[in-house]
């Protein structure tokens, strides 16, 4: 399972907008062409110079009607879907053509069409060359975010990026990038398009001199008709290029932020990818031309002409109307699994690399092709991935990893009765030992090596050394300690650590001080911790979830504790499996999901923690919904821990169908989800049966939805690549639930 996608899972069972229409993309980011015209002329412009010459026909700026309109649209999309944050990016064209004054009016015009609540960020790419102090000082006032376009030093950026009398712009986009710096809040970073004679070394150490906030790497835009630069010439020029360049960033630029390399490296890890460039997904952006036409993705104007168009407008077509247009579900369905060429689907890294960028597939038989760039994106996660075992055999030599029991001298579980909760489970009492013996052997072993780089700290690893068996055992198996050894491990091995939001996690050893004085305190081992000021439980994260100040949080243990005594009634022995298994609560809220949804998320990453939303808008959340989300998310670290031990499924592809998403999901989604919502059934029947009034009717409604999906969710796990041991849980799942294996999703 691709454990750190998992890490912002949402409450399944809540039905938001997107759920009820699964036709229509969850769309965030509008891409607002405020300028048709440019005054550079890039010569690999995918605007001015490819197949779609629309831009010819277009109004130079956008007008003061269409940005009246653009405002409306928007305000009635986030009414109608209930998203709570937007992304507007200005482009063009260069979009400061347009004015910093335009860009005011039409920043204060959305914010103020805007319903209450909902968050909207702004940005802006540019080359730089209209940029001055004053127009910067606006956009910082506005928080409009700045990305600069810059291709390298002079000699590689005056290849490509010429005025229209073919004189270099490097200095004056070099003068606004040195501006930029002195705006750290607004300047978000470089793009930077690949010119292969321009050696790799050349570009880099060039960019640790600017040290920008981050740097993406651009690949020039091509397809099947119109091929890479200079490819055709030399077929190994770009696979050379990344080849040079990845081992360069790898041994020599760790630290310069690649944003290329730093998706590659999560994908490979199993992180979701931010970029269409690596991984599947879904569309997420929309286009808006100066003369209030929707588009779809902008880069695929190197297809033909009016591709992107979506034959809709501001004027008479909501956002809405666009989303549902059949390009638009064309372009969806060649973000999934089913949507590849058989090439593609045939690849051993296409969880990978996805089928690389849609417009890079194009040819004379359309989109059923790998990217033009498939050689390049194939021998670059082979060599990555071979660069990353080769780092882990060296390290080998220096940290030994914990000697881990073969498949044949674990003892035998019936998966069956581990599923069920009871006082007395002996199979999960087997699996949890296991860990737990695991979890110990890794410390032991972590702290032998830390012994002989910190020599002055031998007393603390001592003590942990010297702890009485339970008390160890405790330490171990709380989730700080987890997610802080697999950051440690790593380090020990020169291997980086990231977040959600790629950014470097660095190890620490405070945290075995903050341990020590925590395992000396009995009552700590007692019961479970919640919403611990802890770093290590929240850093994987990010900027991505907000964790509650202690104002909420003082509240939150209030409906906590009822919530826990709602458990207790439907089961103690659930809660006392939920106190040994998910000892760790946090209180968080998701600043990108709806304020009425209830949140919840946990990860393999930090296995025993619980992340519960305890509020939505300005109240508590209600116990009962509390309590499901403790239950929810148990069910997850339950089946965590199984994994652990015997394997469930064979493969985690093909992507099959899930009723708790609009896309066909990994098998391991579906059958998390089957497992959480089985015991959900039997929790809201025992609510339904022990309580009146509006608690009575939430327990219809949430009965209704689980005892629906759990019809569509189990047949379609019934030719999924599940180990005998899923299919063992699945024919309980079956047969308590009255399905039966003919049937279909």
């Amino acid at each position: 399972m691709n454990v750190i996608s998992q890490a912002l899972r949402k409450s399944e069972e809540s039905l938001d907008f997107f759920s009820l229409h699964p036709e229509i993309p969850r769309v965030t980011c509008f891409l607002v062409k405020v300028a048709s015209r440019c005054n550079l002329d890039c010569d690999y412009c995918y605007v001015f110079h490819h197949a779609d010459q629309s831009w010819r026909k277009l109004p130079p700026l956008l007008s003061s009607e269409n940005s009246t309109l653009l405002a409306q649209r928007l305000a009635q999309y986030v009414e109608e879907t209930k998203l709570d944050k937007i992304l507007i990016i200005f482009h063009g064209g260069e979009p400061l053509l347009a004015g910093t004054d335009r860009l005011q009016n039409i920043v204060h015009t959305i914010r103020q069409k805007m319903p209450p609540g909902v968050d909207v960020d702004f940005s802006l790419q540019t080359n730089g060359v209209l940029l001055n102090r004053k127009k910067l000082e606006i956009l910082a006032g506005e928080k409009i975010g700045v990305s600069l376009s810059i291709d390298g030093p002079q000699e590689a950026n005056d290849l490509h990026r010429l005025t229209h009398k073919g004189k270099s712009t490097f200095q004056k986009t070099l003068d606004a990038y040195w501006l930029l710096m002195e705006f750290p809040e607004t300047f978000t970073g470089v793009l930077s398009v690949v010119d292969a004679r321009t050696t790799p070394l050349k570009l880099l150490e060039f960019f640790r001199e600017l040290s920008p906030p981050s740097l993406d790497f651009l690949l020039p835009d091509s397809n099947y008709l119109v091929h890479p630069p200079l490819r055709d010439e030399n077929p190994t020029l770009y696979i050379d290029w990344l080849h040079n360049a990845f081992d360069l960033w790898f041994d020599h630029f760790p630290d310069l932020r690649v944003r290329y390399f730093e998706e590659l490296l999560g994908a490979l890890s199993g992180l979701e990818s931010h970029t269409d460039g690596f991984g599947l997904g879904d569309v997420s952006l929309m286009s808006i031309e100066t003369d209030g036409s929707y588009h779809d993705l902008d880069v695929l104007k190197i297809t033909e002409e009016n591709y992107s168009s979506l034959g809709m407008t501001l004027s008479k077509n909501s956002i809405i109307d666009s989303l549902q247009s059949p390009k638009i579900a064309l372009h969806r369905s060649r973000l999934t699994f089913e949507g590849l060429c058989r090439t593609c689907q045939e690849c051993k890294f296409v969880k990978v690399c996805g089928g690389g960028a849609v417009a890079h597939r194009f040819g004379k038989n359309g989109f059923d092709n790998p990217s033009i760039y498939c050689r390049e994106l194939y021998s670059l996660i082979e060599h990555a991935q071979s660069r990353l075992l080769n780092t882990l055999d060296v390290a080998k030599s220096k940290v030994q990893d914990p000697p881990k029991p073969s498949p044949t001298s674990l003892k035998k579980v019936d998966v069956t009765v581990y599923e069920q909760t009871s006082h007395s489970n002996r199979e999960l009492e087997t699996v949890y030992t296991f860990w737990e013996d695991t979890l110990r052997n890794r410390f032991t072993c972590l702290l032998n090596e830390l012994e002989r780089c910190y020599p002055e700290k031998m007393g603390l690893f001592t003590f942990f050394k010297h702890l009485p068996l339970v008390s160890l055992n405790w330490c171990v198996t709380r989730p700080a300690t987890s997610f802080w050894m697999k950051v440690m491990e790593n380090s020990q091995k020169n291997l980086k650590s990231y977040n959600i939001d790629s950014t470097t996690i660095l190890p620490e050893l405070d945290y075995l001080e903050r341990l020590k004085s925590e395992s000396l305190q009995s009552s700590l081992i007692l019961g479970p911790q919640v919403h611990t000021q802890e770093p290590w439980l929240r850093v994987l994260f990010g900027k991505s979830i907000y964790f509650e100040d202690e104002s909420v949080s003082r509240s939150g243990r209030i409906v906590f504790e009822k919530a826990m005594k709602i458990i207790e009634n439907f089961s103690p022995a659930l809660l006392q499996e939920i106190k040994k298994l998910s000892p760790v609560v946090q209180f968080i809220r998701d600043p990108s999901a709806h304020p009425d949804k209830v949140v919840s998320f946990s990860d393999d990453m930090i296995p025993g923690a619980l992340y519960v939303g305890v509020m939505t808008k300005k109240k508590m959340v209600d116990p009962y919904d509390l309590a499901e989300s403790l239950i929810h998310e148990h069910r997850h670290q339950k089946l965590f821990l199984l994994e652990h031990y015997v394997p469930i499924l064979l493969s985690d592809t093909p992507h099959i169908f899930s009723p708790w998403r609009q896309e066909n999901r990994p098998v391991s989604g579906v059958f998390h989800g089957v497992f959480v919502f089985h015991m959900l059934k039997k929790y809201w029947q025992h609510v339904h049966h022990s309580s009146c009034g509006a608690t009575r009717d939430k327990a219809t409604q949430q009965l209704s939805f689980i005892k629906e999906t759990l019809a569509l969710g189990i047949p379609s796990l019934n030719d999924a690549p599940l180990s005998d041991y899923g299919f063992a849980l699945l024919r309980t799942f079956q047969e308590e639930n009255n399905i039966s294996q003919g049937d279909a999703a």
